[in-house]
């Protein structure tokens, strides 16, 4: 007979998503979305570095793209992960 195990709550999945200067290094927006949650960060025109990275230690993927933004446009970056 196999020892029980105790059966692990799923716990919702979230990220935080940074958004980094890449001229000046200086982290200029931090927001936290929940699963199925959609960020919505403006910054000026610019090169950034944008991470999510998992809240708590669920699932230890972390994503890094960077994007550029020129003047007067909108730019949508996706991410995804695969959770275990």
């Amino acid at each position: 007979m196999a020892p029980w195990v105790c059966p692990r709550v799923p716990e919702p999945l979230a990220d935080t998503i940074t958004v980094t200067d890449r001229a000046t290094g200086a982290t200029v927006a931090t927001e936290t979305v929940g699963q199925g949650e959609l960020a919505s960060i403006p910054v000026p025109p610019g090169t950034y570095t944008v991470r999510a990275a998992p809240v708590g230690n669920l699932r230890p993927t972390i994503a890094q793209r960077t994007v550029t933004i020129p003047a007067a446009m909108t730019v949508r970056q996706d991410f995804f992960a695969d959770v275990p």
